[in-house]
């Protein structure tokens, strides 16, 4: 029988009859103990005396997925696929992987696949709505979330999701329905209810205060939905103008979630400390000239929640600038340089540019503009990559990309960090979920994006929210002469543009500037102690 002949059952026996080998057992029980090294030796030990045995191949790409090495992993399990064709369980693996990795053509290409092979495998077409979505092809993504229904119409998960593409595509109404829509079967989705309010201002009411609280009081909901439904009640109270009640609960939301996302703010400090030691003056003296020549990338960074939708929205109004999404590459590619190197003496990061050459640092910046275009939708000669956590890596975007635009959004001390605060985040920003972590966060942002002031003067562009409220013309006007762009009416129609929105501040960037927002945080100073003294200087008067 040769490998193409193989079905999945045949491949789960050849699996199976592996894994039963003392030595493979040892390894596995070492990995499922969180013994990497040790795991990882006999994995390649069965691998030195059965080069193709797959069992030893898939472990070591869990291996290497759990030590972050990503890259590794999918070599891995290309290879095991190779030999293993017709195994979804390994096809799937590989194309979460491929997708994670931003290789998204491969892993459509190979999801497309498992979905024609067998409709009803919910786990490969999952993945798939994720990864249509990722890339903007949110008329397939809904497409196909309509088949999955219909398909599926027991799972609430489903029109779940649906009802968040509906809210990034701005159809609000249809997104609000299909959330009252499932919470009517599943009154205890903690995640339809925080959809649910983070909608829009007001729409939950008298009623659903009453029903959150009775669910909540009973007890017994997973900690995940509690937190969600938590967030929810903390909203409603805020729009009823009860801030007392509205704070114990985003107090209590917040409490639960720490316990599921351990957050360490002195490490934050310590990588800040060192950045600040290693971009000197004399480093980007060394490095002047290295890089991709594009201007055409826009960097937006800063905090989240710091009205950076609402700029991205104005600058995306323009026509010669495209708005994609928070792209993910410019962590990725520094975490990739780490993977490169992880079996040499461990060298951190940032320190590890110091054994980047000119050559390398053009190469990783048509890697990045490579990774992006998948984003592209027009011809448009500028680009924003919106990802607010691009902050830490400005030193790295200035090796690598030279001439892109770094924009610093920022928005006042105790307004951003109250806006952190009462915000439930999909995935990351860990350091959201405690009063005096999110003012640590808030002071290390600040005090590295003044070191490049000094490093680098000019570099950055500052884009004060309160000031972008106050003169919305001046401020843009300021801006896209930094970018060398004129300014454009459009702009200020930016509640006009019907493009995309996934961040948390969808909704708001669809109307009309508001000026009350950036107040909100005094109607709660009264709980915010420990936030405003964490501050320190940075807190208003």
């Amino acid at each position: 029988m040769t490998p193409a002949d193989l079905k999945s059952a045949d491949a789960e026996r050849i699996l199976e009859q592996a894994s039963r080998r003392p030595e493979f057992v040892r390894a596995a029980q070492a990995f499922m103990a969180g013994r990497l090294t040790e795991a990882e030796h006999g994995a390649r030990a069965i691998r030195a005396s059965h080069p193709d045995d797959p069992a030893a191949m898939l472990l070591l790409a869990e291996i290497a997925t759990v030590a972050g090495l990503p890259n590794e992993a999918i070599a891995l399990l290309t290879e095991a696929s190779s030999l293993l064709p017709g195994h979804r369980e390994t096809l799937t693996k590989l194309a979460e992987l491929l997708f994670r990795q931003s290789s998204f053509e491969a892993a459509l290409q190979l999801l497309d696949r498992l979905v024609a092979e067998k409709p009803d495998d919910l786990r490969a077409a999952t993945i798939r709505l994720s990864l249509l979505t990722q890339i903007g092809r949110y008329e397939d993504a809904e497409a196909s979330f309509r088949s999955l229904i219909a398909s599926y119409p027991a799972d609430p998960r489903l029109p779940l999701g649906y009802a968040h593409l509906l809210r990034t595509l701005g159809r609000a109404d249809e997104s609000a329905a299909l959330y009252r829509a499932t919470l009517e079967r599943s009154p205890t989705l903690g995640e339809a209810w925080w959809g649910l309010a983070d909608l829009k201002s007001g729409v939950l009411g008298a009623d659903d205060i009453t029903t959150l609280e009775t669910l909540l009081g009973t007890g017994g909901i997973d900690i995940n939905q509690a937190l969600h439904m938590s967030f929810a009640l903390g909203k409603a109270y805020e729009d009823a103008g009860n801030y007392e009640a509205s704070f114990r609960a985003y107090d209590q939301a917040n409490r639960l979630t720490r316990k599921t996302r351990p957050y360490d703010a002195s490490t934050t400090e310590q990588f800040v400390d060192r950045s600040i030691a290693f971009f000197d003056r004399a480093y980007f003296k060394r490095t002047q000239g290295w890089g991709a020549d594009a201007r055409a990338p826009i960097f937006m960074l800063g905090m989240p929640r710091a009205g950076s939708t609402l700029l991205e929205q104005m600058l995306a109004s323009h026509p010669d600038i495209e708005g994609t999404a928070e792209l993910p590459y410019i962590p990725q590619i520094a975490h990739e340089l780490l993977a490169e190197r992880w079996t040499d003496a461990p060298v951190p990061y940032p320190e590890i540019l110091s054994q980047l050459d000119q050559e390398g640092a053009e190469r990783l910046g048509q890697e990045y503009l490579k990774r992006a275009s998948v984003h592209r939708r027009t011809e448009r000669p500028f680009f924003i990559d919106k990802l607010n956590d691009n902050w830490p890596h400005i030193g790295l975007i200035q090796t690598v990309l030279p001439n892109a635009i770094i924009i610093d959004a920022r928005r006042e001390a105790m307004a951003c960090s109250f806006a952190n605060f009462k915000q439930h985040f999909a995935r990351g920003r860990d350091f959201a979920y405690d009063q005096r972590d999110i003012a640590r966060y808030y002071r290390d942002y600040v005090r590295l994006v003044a070191h490049f002031d000094e490093v680098l003067p000019g570099r950055v562009v500052r884009v004060e929210h309160e000031r972008l409220v106050a003169d919305p013309e001046g401020e843009l006007r300021r801006v896209l002469d930094a970018i060398g762009l004129p300014f454009d009416p459009a702009c200020l129609r930016f509640h006009e543009n019907a493009r995309p929105v996934r961040t948390a501040s969808a909704s708001q960037v669809r109307q009309p500037l508001n000026k009350r927002s950036g107040e909100l945080w005094r109607h709660y100073r009264p709980w915010l102690g420990e936030m405003e003294q964490a501050l320190g200087d940075l807190a208003p008067e």
